[in-house]
């Protein structure tokens, strides 16, 4: 069952949806094709933005939007101030090219805004499609 209130699994989920779950069955309020693979489309009230591959038949992200209440492990949720979220997971990082901070060690979540969190995302990085949301990972310097 979807529902915005559902908790934020990192990695995993949101809103009762789960990554790598069939397009098959939802409700779409609003969907549009952004290319030949890929669909995206609104749910619950326009909290849930779904991104999906119709090739493989399968959800690759899940976004919370505002009206979404549901929250993160830690009690992180939306309009939180990212200082604050700062606080409650101190090894959140800045994401390089994006407002908003990451989760580093499996990559299982993007919290995006730039003074307050204005959406949630969970997706398969490893899809192609997550290329430019992508956080440029550092790497570690080597001395011989």
């Amino acid at each position: 069952m979807v529902s915005n209130k559902a908790e934020i699994i990192p990695g995993i989920g949101l809103g009762g949806l789960l990554l790598g779950q069939s397009l098959q069955g939802l409700n779409w309020e609003q969907s549009w094709q952004e290319d030949d693979t890929i669909v995206r489309g609104f749910l619950e009230n326009g909290s849930i933005l779904v991104t999906g591959d119709r090739t493989l038949d399968q959800i690759v992200g899940l976004e919370a939007q505002p009206g979404y209440s549901g929250c993160l492990p830690g009690g992180i949720e939306l309009g939180m101030t990212l200082e604050e979220v700062a606080r409650r997971q101190p090894q959140l990082r800045p994401h390089d090219l994006l407002s908003g901070l990451y989760e580093p060690e499996r990559l299982a979540f993007l919290i995006q805004g730039e003074t307050l969190v204005e959406s949630i995302l969970v997706c398969d990085f490893g899809h192609d499609y997550w290329t430019f949301a992508r956080p440029l990972l550092e790497e570690e310097e080597y001395d011989p």
